[in-house]
């Protein structure tokens, strides 16, 4: 993890997660599961019950999101900016798909 990744972060981060530019700062998620939220600011100031597996990967991808993101979702740039909807598993794959 590198440049704040982390920083301020309250949650369970599994292995090969968090990996960029204020990736997971300020997220308040209950879990973030393995190879997740990596990208500058992909999951930076976001808060829910968990994000899954192989979820939120891109720059921006979960940036200021509001609600649980299931496994294989949001996995592109600014894919689910700002939402505040339940995503379930492998939605919202382009750029731009679930933003709100």
């Amino acid at each position: 993890n590198d440049n704040y990744a982390c920083r301020g972060i309250i949650s369970s981060i599994k292995k090969n997660s968090c990996n960029g530019m204020y990736s997971c700062s300020l997220l308040t998620y209950g879990y973030i599961k393995e190879d997740s939220c990596n990208g500058n600011r992909a999951c930076f100031f976001s808060e829910g019950n968990g994000i899954g597996k192989n979820s939120c990967n891109g720059d921006i991808a979960c940036f200021f999101s509001y609600g649980d993101i299931d496994e294989g979702s949001c996995n592109a740039d600014e894919a689910c900016y700002g939402t505040s909807d339940d995503i379930g598993p492998n939605q919202c794959n382009t750029a731009n798909a679930c933003s709100a």
